[in-house]
């Protein structure tokens, strides 16, 4: 049965009532195992259902279904159930003050509009790839927005970010746009910090809110729909978030709809990962590429062996030893005195002085190679004899939100906005004047001692996958350049991508997190992830957590080595963001009445 073969009286009929009349035939199976009883109330609008998937008997005795077959009975019995349409005063109520107030801004992901909001109300599962910039971050959610309303549904849209600035800047945009007030019918929430209400439609949180959120309730039925952005930053946070989004995607019974955005990641993977099971096998995830080639401006890239500097001393790279070599300092440096002519050349102005000058990104691996370069260039700036000053600004996790909000203004006239930055500005944040990115191709990741388990942030070279997306920076609204400072026979030795944190870092906060999900030992709710942590990392992690208090040394007060009940220190443990054995110092501080103590001694152990 086609789309076009739906009668005029379903047309009024919700999306999943209206797929599972098209799939009926298609699923029920020949002893009778699916049997589908939709019933349309008089009024038309209202709808009521009910659905009994497997027969009783099969349900007490799952052994005569095979596990494709079970599998795909509990998805199917808990996805796609409709959302009740509402009344226009219920959508009024809903929507409090719903406008829009200024114009649609052009991306080049408004082709693709209609194809992604069809997917999203057909799948419970989509995947959307799109370039740095394009528009997908800000214009997906308003689309699921405004579909719901003109269709009078119930809506309430979370996003995720992986970094704080992102989450604020981008639900600032989007309430710019539509002319709304932040806090009203969009808003976010980063840690401790707010900004949302009971009118709330569109939110923006970290990866941390939203886990801990699911955690605590262990459903999805608060949200509608669940848009994980940046999936491609695999940090432990993002790959408990997609476990636990799965697991409870096929357990618990809801209408959300799962949307994974990201702008270069490995859509196979994903794909693989959220197959929809159904009795005829599983269904593959739908993914919607946005094409790189649109862009309208080009953007060339050079490497560290094309660029003929005199003065530079080139130095030999090495896989196993990531430096930032002070000599890369003079090479930034000549490369902003060379900016001014490639602009004079390329953009025509006929006066510097008085010209809005693109901007430059430098992307480095930390905040003390940030202050180097910025003392370096300050240094600089003050001798330069160039009509063009620099607007130096650095750009991390530490500093304040007035000065994060700096990087999205206009450098004065005459002046060049230098931001120098951690991977921050790697995804999620576009800066628009950007035409210069400077790429040192490193970053620091958290690593854990094998000895001691304490973790640290350590120098790594980046991964291809990080160096592309840091490109995909420059070239929004003019030709961009990008220099990457490693040569290009080094760049090919660069992995494609990172390892997941998740197989590289302590596991101790997943295991508690585990434990609070109450859905399987730390082993079994582990093994789903994506790319499962080794077992025997696993068990060592429940021992120091047993040690430190975090865990019991029974489960149902049976003595047992690989499992442990979760204790109310292990609860709060789970709960802070920081490394247990930290959180641990705090609740002692606070319990014996040294509390701000407690945390400063803990600041120093994190950032020793």
């Amino acid at each position: 049965m086609n789309e076009s073969d739906i009668s005029d009286d379903e047309i009024n009929v919700p999306i999943g009532i209206r797929r599972r009349c098209i799939m009926g035939s298609s699923l029920e199976s020949s002893d009778g195992n699916f049997d589908y009883d939709i019933k349309l109330s008089d009024t038309g609008n209202e709808i009521g259902e009910e659905v009994d998937q497997i027969s009783e008997e099969k349900r007490q005795n799952p052994k005569n279904l095979d596990s494709l077959e079970m599998l795909s009975s509990i998805a199917i019995s808990t996805l796609d159930i409709p959302l009740a349409q509402l009344t226009e005063e219920a959508t009024n109520q809903h929507y409090p003050n719903y406008t829009v107030k200024n114009e649609p801004q052009q991306f080049e992901i408004n082709d693709f509009k209609e194809k992604i909001i069809i997917a999203i109300q057909f799948d419970p599962v989509v995947i959307i790839e799109g370039p740095t910039g394009c528009g997908k971050t800000t214009q997906v959610p308003q689309w699921i927005l405004d579909d719901c309303y003109n269709r009078r549904l119930q809506c309430n849209v979370i996003v995720t970010q992986p970094r704080r600035i992102a989450a604020i800047s981008i639900a600032k945009r989007v309430a710019q746009e539509r002319g709304w007030t932040v806090g009203d019918l969009v808003g976010y929430q980063v840690g401790l910090e707010n900004k949302t209400s009971n009118n709330t439609r569109l939110r923006y949180v970290t990866t941390g809110v939203l886990l801990q959120k699911l955690v605590n309730t262990q459903s999805l039925s608060e949200f509608t729909h669940i848009i994980l952005d940046e999936v491609h930053e695999r940090d432990q946070e993002m790959d408990f978030l997609l476990l636990v989004v799965k697991k409870l995607l096929y357990t618990t019974s809801n209408t959300t709809k799962i949307i994974l955005m990201s702008a270069t990641f490995n859509i196979s993977a994903f794909a693989e990962y959220f197959k929809f099971p159904t009795p005829k096998g599983f269904e593959e995830t739908p993914c919607i590429t946005i094409d790189k080639m649109r862009r309208p401006y080009r953007v060339n890239i050079y490497y560290y062996d094309q660029l003929a500097i005199k003065g530079a001393k080139y130095h030999h790279m090495k896989q196993e030893e990531p430096i930032v070599n002070p000599e890369l300092h003079k090479v930034v440096l000549h490369l902003l005195e060379s900016f001014e002519n490639i602009d004079k050349k390329e953009d025509h102005y006929k006066n510097i002085h008085d010209a809005n000058l693109p901007s430059v990104l430098i992307f480095l691996p930390g905040i003390n190679e940030i202050e180097e370069l910025f003392n370096y260039l300050q240094e600089a700036n003050t001798r330069n004899k160039s009509s063009c000053r620099w607007w130096l600004l650095p750009l991390h996790s530490t500093i304040t939100a007035d000065e994060q909000a700096q990087v999205f203004i206009r450098a004065p006239p005459g002046h060049r906005k230098v931001i120098l930055s951690t991977n921050i500005a790697e995804s999620s944040i576009t800066v628009p004047d950007i035409k210069y990115v400077i790429d040192y191709c490193l970053m620091k990741v958290l690593v854990a001692d094998e000895q001691t388990n304490f973790t640290s942030l350590q120098l790594r070279w980046a991964s291809k996958t990080n160096c592309t997306q840091r490109a995909g920076r420059a070239g929004r609204v003019r030709e961009g350049r990008v220099y990457r400072l490693v040569t290009t026979s080094f760049y090919e030795t660069l992995p494609q991508e990172a390892d997941p944190e998740i197989c590289r870092s302590p596991l101790e906060r997943l295991v508690l997190l585990s434990k609070m999900l109450n859905m399987g030992t730390p082993q079994e709710i582990l093994a789903l992830a994506m790319d499962p942590p080794d077992l025997s990392n696993i068990q060592r992690t429940i021992l120091v957590l047993k040690e430190i208090g975090g865990l019991k040394k029974t489960v149902d007060e049976k003595l047992t080595m690989e499992d442990g009940d979760i204790t109310y220190l292990g609860r709060i443990m789970a709960k802070l963001p920081v490394d247990v054995r930290v959180s641990k110092l705090i609740m002692l501080g606070h319990i014996y009445g040294c509390f701000e103590e407690a945390i400063i001694m803990g600041e120093i152990n994190i950032y020793d």
